[in-house]
This record gives C-alpha cells, structure tokens and sequence, in this order.
C-alpha cells in the first residue's frame, strides 16, 4: 500500500536469503539476498513472481538504466567451488519513464523460463 501511493517503479530489499523478482500493480520487487546462499531450498511461487532461486545457491542482482528503462539481471553459482564464475540466469526489464498521468501497471517481461 505504501509503494502504491508513490507509484513506485521499483522496490529493493536484500535480508531473505533468496533471489526474487515480483511484479504486483505495476510496481517490481527485487530480493537479492542470496550473497551468503540460501537458507531454505523450499521455492515458493506466487501470482506475482517472475523469478525465484534459492537452494543453497549464491548469487546477486546487477541493475543498469539504458535510457527509459532500467535493465536487471540476476547471477548465481552453486558457490561450491571459489573460482567458479557467476552466470547470468535470468535478465527482466523495468520501464523507468512515464508521462504525466500514465500508469506503470504494463508487464513488459515474457512470463519467466523455468530454472
């Protein structure tokens, strides 16, 4: 409710030890919380998840704006190995730019591929 009354394009939070990405009344959520790996390999998936990770898996978020957008892509690794490099698994895009009166409500992203 908060996040709606300001129209906010995204909202990040990093204490789950999980990588999510939501997508709910036009607003993003981004949980980058698996630098220290997961805690639960229990994956729980809801109406409004466009990506879900967890199982022991390590890895982080890497947010970019290009122009009226903003660009996310999610890394991870089994974090089994040190010198195992992290791999992009999942790209998602958030449109940053809107002109007066507009909503963001508009999903520009393809439904998530399985993991």
């Amino acid at each position: 409710p908060a996040v709606d009354s300001v129209k906010a394009h995204g909202y990040f939070s990093g204490h789950d030890h999980v990588l999510e990405v939501h997508r709910d009344v036009g607003t993003d959520y981004f949980v980058s919380g698996g630098g220290g790996g997961s805690k639960t390999d229990k994956s729980i998936q809801l109406a409004t998840t466009k990506y879900y990770r967890a199982g022991g898996d390590v890895g982080f978020m890497r947010h970019c704006f290009v122009g009226d957008e903003m660009k996310t892509t999610v890394f991870a690794t089994s974090g089994k190995a040190p010198e195992e490099a992290p791999k992009e698994v999942f790209e998602y895009t958030t449109p940053i730019a809107y002109a007066a009166g507009e909503t963001h409500e508009e999903d520009p992203n393809p439904p998530p591929k399985p993991t």
